[in-house]
């Protein structure tokens, strides 16, 4: 018996332009076992990027001058409560605020966001050119990384009103998707501060082997902090 017979494709090509499941046949009514087979493969992937914490000693690793938390206790309360993400917990504040002492025009930040692979795989890859990039643009002072653990993308009001900081950069893990768990955003926004919303901040999204590549992203994340500072805004005002 076949149990996997000729699979009915579609005529238009669609599949050799993204990596979206579409045009990848059929057999009757069912997708190939095939296709399956790698769909419970990617979501599985999906989930250990989301519920995996980056072991404890990767802010070693990079070289980062601290190491916080949030308010979230563990990862099931970061993914249950989003608020508690995005506070620092009041124990870390202090280490946070002396990253501002002399001034800190622009604070670099690490954080594990929804997908632990995603920083695992591209910000030792992204960060050192992001932080030659931002010494050449000569944005002003730069501080950091420092890496928050169980953080949301909000932490960087808070980050930003701890240090006092003009720019916070915030490199995050996305929230993997079924294409890719390793796709990572660089944040920026001018003045974060408690109040800050979404429209404040600007996105460099997709950071991945088959997306934006590294060495691309860390000039163009420099050339926006850039223009934040030329600008002195961010968010729907910034023109990049």
């Amino acid at each position: 018996m076949d149990l996997d017979p000729q699979p009915i494709r579609l005529a238009s090509g669609l599949s050799t332009l993204t990596p979206a499941r579409i045009d990848r046949g059929r057999a009757g009514a069912r997708p190939r076992t095939a296709e399956l087979l790698l769909f419970r493969a990617d979501h599985a992937a999906a989930r250990d990027a989301v519920l995996t914490e980056l072991p404890e000693d990767f802010p070693d690793q990079l070289g980062c001058v601290a190491s916080v938390r949030t308010c979230s206790a563990d990862r099931r309360e970061y993914l249950l409560r989003p608020d508690l993400g995005r506070r620092i917990r009041l124990g870390d504040e202090q280490a946070v605020a002396a990253l501002g002492k002399g001034g800190c025009d622009v604070l670099v930040v690490v954080a594990d966001g929804l997908s632990s692979a995603a920083v695992a795989s591209q910000v030792p890859i992204l960060l050192p050119p992001l932080m030659v990039s931002l010494e050449v643009m000569k944005p002003g002072s730069v501080r950091g990384p420092v890496f928050v653990r169980n953080a949301r993308v909000g932490a960087m009001n808070h980050l930003g009103d701890l240090a006092q900081a003009t720019v916070v950069v915030m490199l995050v893990g996305e929230r993997p998707g079924l294409s890719t768990s390793r796709s990572l955003s660089a944040y920026m926004g001018w003045m974060p501060r408690p109040g800050c919303t979404d429209a404040h901040r600007n996105v460099i999204s997709n950071i991945h082997e088959q997306g934006l590549a590294v060495q691309q992203a860390a000039v163009v994340v420099a050339r926006w902090v850039a223009g934040m500072f030329r600008e002195r805004t961010s968010g729907t005002h910034f023109s990049a």
